[in-house]
């Protein structure tokens, strides 16, 4: 049977957890890491930007950056609104995590042992730019890169 965990998330028992609100299904440990039935072992792999895009395969992919963005956790309650109006950066609106929060900024329960590093998400950044929007676990904060970064991955496929 499976266990439905923080109202949100069902944990399968393949190393993924299915988000009942999106509907979408998340490898719970990041790419080059290894689940072991209880737990991520082993290091997150860093890919630049069009390598991660690359990376989709049997019906994997890597998250657009709204999705991504809903595996930011604030242990505080509190965040800066996160929002990318017609795709432009705001910094007002990075969606940083404020007050005492714990790093990484994501809920180890469902996603243990995830470094408090940024993740690419798929989606391209603004103003033409050569590279992508990430969130970055470390503080929560939702912004773009250049494609030559090196930041971590992790997949996610619709719910099949």
């Amino acid at each position: 049977m499976k266990e439905l965990i923080g109202g949100r998330y069902l944990v399968n028992n393949d190393g993924t957890v299915t988000d009942i609100q999106t509907n979408i299904t998340w490898q719970r440990c990041s790419v080059g890491q290894t689940w072991t039935g209880e737990t991520c072992a082993g290091e997150a792999t860093r890919f630049k930007w069009y390598d991660a895009i690359q990376l989709s395969k049997d019906g994997w992919r890597l998250p657009t950056v709204d999705e991504l963005d809903t595996l930011v956790f604030c242990g505080s309650g509190h965040r800066m609104p996160s929002i990318r109006p017609n795709g432009q950066f705001v910094s007002e609106a990075n969606g940083f995590c404020k007050g005492d929060y714990v790093r990484p900024t994501i809920n180890q329960l469902y996603f243990p042992n995830t470094p408090e590093n940024a993740f690419w998400s798929s989606t391209p950044g603004p103003y033409g730019s050569d590279g992508g929007w990430y969130v970055g676990f470390g503080s929560g904060v939702v912004v773009y890169g250049a494609s030559y970064f090196n930041y971590k991955v992790r997949l996610v496929r619709a719910e099949q």
